[in-house]
């Protein structure tokens, strides 16, 4: 059971004091790369849909460990039929 108290930034969840995780601004940096969910939400298709185009090689993708990202630049590239590689070059 999560307990918080009016205008603190401390919470209490089975007799452990956290502290709450600030929301990062978005103003200060734009993201570079997508997730495969975000992509697959911008291109209007489901997330598996959107891992198989990527298994593929229909969607350019940047594997970090067992994380998926789209290079933004690389997404507009391949949109738009220019042939890039995955960092968009």
């Amino acid at each position: 059971m999560t307990r918080e108290r009016q205008g603190s930034k401390v919470a209490q969840r089975n007799g452990v004091r956290r502290r709450k995780r600030k929301k990062p601004s978005g103003g200060a940096l734009e993201r570079a790369t997508y997730t495969i969910e975000e992509t697959a939400a911008y291109l209007g298709i489901s997330r598996q849909a959107a891992y198989s185009a990527a298994r593929r090689g229909d969607i350019p993708v940047i594997r970090l460990g067992r994380r998926w990202l789209v290079p933004k630049l690389g997404l507009e590239r391949h949109l738009a039929g220019e042939q890039a590689d995955a960092w968009g070059r």
